[in-house]
């Protein structure tokens, strides 16, 4: 049978490594849990050696490491709750197919709950920017992209930080693959495992949950004081969160 307390894993959104985890994964390893973070393949290629084969990262290799991350923890006999920011939600969405206690059986881990924090939700068939070319306020660079950091409310974005969290999040920028964003997503996790969605009542991006998607296994929809980056800004809340919702599923016997 798998352990009591399950595995957390963290799965970051775009342009950034997981390091900006940090206020958040600290307060919930001091309470016993084992937090581990996810480096996606598509972040940070400016800093690759010249020599590193032809960028041909995507959505579905974004997924792949998170499965690296996370399939040897269940073959060890550990449940997983799997938490995921921003685009880190597609990605995560995409990587648990196969992963559910209904596919892994009884007598091995399985994701027993996802909590997606201020991240996107799309549904099978939909890409994270439709249509040809990149949104408004983004640089591209050949296969790269980037946040444009002259655009208009980019300080918002990260309203809720101190300066210490500031630069921890700063610290994280990269680029990422622009591929990833038009590859059309073909799982939709949400619907096959239970779920927590936490909101950030001062981010800037689209609530998700305005209309939430039919077929959702969401169990609970929270807010949070915080901007789009709440592990950092408001990583007290974010962890109680996260440990109520490994709590209860590990209570219900998923």
């Amino acid at each position: 049978m798998p352990d009591q307390k399950p595995v957390l894993v963290f799965c970051p959104g775009a342009w950034c490594d997981p390091g900006y985890f940090k206020f958040t994964t600290d307060i919930l390893t001091k309470a016993g849990y084992t937090c581990l973070t996810v480096s996606l393949p598509s972040v940070g290629s400016e800093l690759k050696p010249k020599e590193t084969p032809p960028i041909t990262q995507g959505l579905q290799t974004d997924a792949n490491a998170v499965r690296d991350v996370v399939i040897p923890q269940l073959d060890a006999g550990h449940d997983v709750v799997l938490v995921c920011h921003s685009y880190g939600g597609v990605v995560t969405s995409e990587a648990v197919r196969g992963l559910d206690r209904a596919s892994r059986g009884p007598d091995t881990g399985a994701v027993i709950h996802l909590v997606y924090v201020a991240a996107i939700l799309l549904d099978v068939g939909n890409q994270v920017w439709p249509g040809d070319g990149a949104p408004e306020h983004f640089v591209v660079d050949g296969e790269l992209c980037w946040r444009d950091p002259n655009a208009p409310d980019m300080d918002k974005w990260l309203a809720g930080c101190n300066q210490e969290q500031l630069e921890l999040v700063v610290a994280s920028a990269r680029s990422h693959v622009r591929k990833c964003f038009a590859d059309t997503t073909t799982y939709a996790g949400w619907r096959h495992i239970p779920g927590t969605y936490v909101r950030a009542k001062k981010d800037l991006m689209p609530d998700m949950m305005a209309v939430p998607p039919e077929g959702h296994k969401f169990g609970e929809v929270v807010e949070v004081d915080a901007d789009h980056f709440a592990f950092t800004s408001a990583p007290e809340e974010v962890a109680g969160v996260v440990r109520k919702a490994a709590e209860e599923a590990v209570s219900s016997g998923i």
